[in-house]
């Protein structure tokens, strides 16, 4: 376990409480390589009171889909199809909290996902790395070599309040705030306005924070 993990477990322990904390993974090649030839996997491990429950490998990448070959305009810091192997399962942890699944950021784009665990678990846990702007929008268009490419939108709440709706599961997520790269023919960056907040079973948000403003959010997250 590296030095960081092990401090995140350290907390764990000494406050009594349940962590899940996202990381870049270094594998067993065994697992696959990327595109540059290295065994790199998107990461989320849970901690409960001191204790590691284990691991979840992001399934789902996205990016520019063929990755040999990719299109004029992708985003090479963003294409995790050339970055990251992907895992094979969504599994069920079970922590003090209950019991709950993980999905992280794009895994969440495919609501019948969720359903599958429907009576599973007890809630849906939604860490995400995407860039927000006022809780909404965030890339303004970029110019690529004298063409323009429209960028994605990602609004967190608008995710999984209607995946807690479809599902009848309960939902926490978290985004992160800070500065995001845009890059362009001009390379820049601009304000990532995350949020973290909390959806009941019927997709209500019952908690979110300021976009934008790092926060600690506490709520009680209804699970009937």
């Amino acid at each position: 376990t590296s030095r960081h993990l092990e401090a995140f477990r350290r907390l764990s322990a000494k406050h009594n409480v349940t962590i899940v904390l996202g990381f870049l993974e270094h594998v067993s090649p065994a697992k696959g390589v990327n595109w540059y030839g290295a065994p790199v996997q998107n990461a989320a491990i849970i901690f409960d009171g001191g204790m590691e429950v284990g691991v979840h490998y992001k399934t789902r990448v996205s990016g520019c889909g063929n990755a040999s070959h990719p299109p004029v305009g992708c985003r090479d810091w963003r294409d995790e199809t050339r970055l990251l192997v992907p895992g094979d399962g969504i599994e069920i942890w079970r922590t003090r909290l209950g019991k709950f699944a993980i999905y992280t950021c794009s895994e969440n784009m495919a609501p019948e996902r969720w359903s599958e665990k429907k009576g599973l678990v007890d809630f849906i846990v939604s860490p995400y790395n995407c860039e927000e702007s006022n809780g909404t929008f965030v890339y303004p268009d970029v110019r690529i070599g004298g063409r323009t490419f429209p960028q994605r939108t990602c609004n967190t709440a608008a995710v999984n309040s209607p995946n807690s709706q479809v599902s009848a599961l309960p939902s926490v997520w978290a985004n992160r705030v800070g500065s995001a790269y845009v890059g362009g023919d001009v390379p820049h960056y601009i304000a990532n306005r995350g949020t973290a907040g909390g959806t009941d079973k019927r997709g209500k948000v019952v908690a979110r924070t300021t976009p934008g403003v790092e926060e600690v959010l506490l709520f009680s997250l209804p699970l009937d």
